[in-house]
């Protein structure tokens, strides 16, 4: 993917609607003009994103907030120690996710991520979101971060069976690190049995 920090002349000052509106243009190319779709997702964070998000100072402040607030459910975090929550979350935001499609970074914002309660400001980036179902999900699946042989399927569903006080909930047993990353069209599209 092509650096986008810098916006090139032909589209300073141009909204993220603008330049989303141009990956319907043919450039002087003749092709579909892809990188203007990664300038619009750099400015929809730039324009509207960033100056909607909450700031926490840390993720101590932002978990207790939420908690506080009836946002996320004590009982989902007191599950984990904080020093492993705090791993957990640092190793997903050294990944550096970007949206590369002004899209995706769209629908996320407008269905997934959680917002206040009057719908207006952001609570969660990506990363959060993704910590917070895997952390739901995982229940007391402890065994973090994967060793380099759970790199395969076949280790990561060799994880150690769940403790019988912990009743097992919907298809929390067959949970594996890469199903807190599927969206509802990838599940509306998997065969029922």
């Amino acid at each position: 993917m092509k650096d986008t920090k810098e916006l090139p002349a032909q589209f300073q000052g141009l909204s993220y609607n603008d330049l989303n509106a141009m990956l319907n243009l043919y450039g002087p190319d003749g092709k579909i003009q892809f990188e203007v779709d990664r300038y619009a997702a750099r400015q929809y964070f730039l324009d509207h994103v960033n100056n909607n998000t909450v700031f926490f100072h840390d993720l101590d402040e932002k978990l207790e907030y939420l908690v506080k607030h009836e946002y996320y459910e004590r009982e989902t975090l007191d599950q984990y120690s904080m020093n492993f929550i705090r791993d957990l979350f640092k190793h997903a935001f050294s990944k550096k996710f970007r949206f590369e499609t002004f899209l995706g970074a769209f629908k996320f914002y407008t269905s997934y991520t959680l917002k206040t309660f009057d719908g207006k400001r952001y609570l969660e980036r990506y990363e959060d979101r993704v910590c917070m179902v895997a952390l739901h999900l995982a229940r007391v699946t402890k065994n973090w971060p994967p060793s380099s042989s759970m790199k395969s399927s076949k280790a990561a569903s060799s994880r150690p069976p769940r403790p019988s006080s912990t009743p097992a909930r919907h298809s929390v047993e067959n949970w594996s690190p890469a199903s807190c990353f599927a969206s509802k069209t990838t599940w509306s599209r998997l065969p029922v049995r």
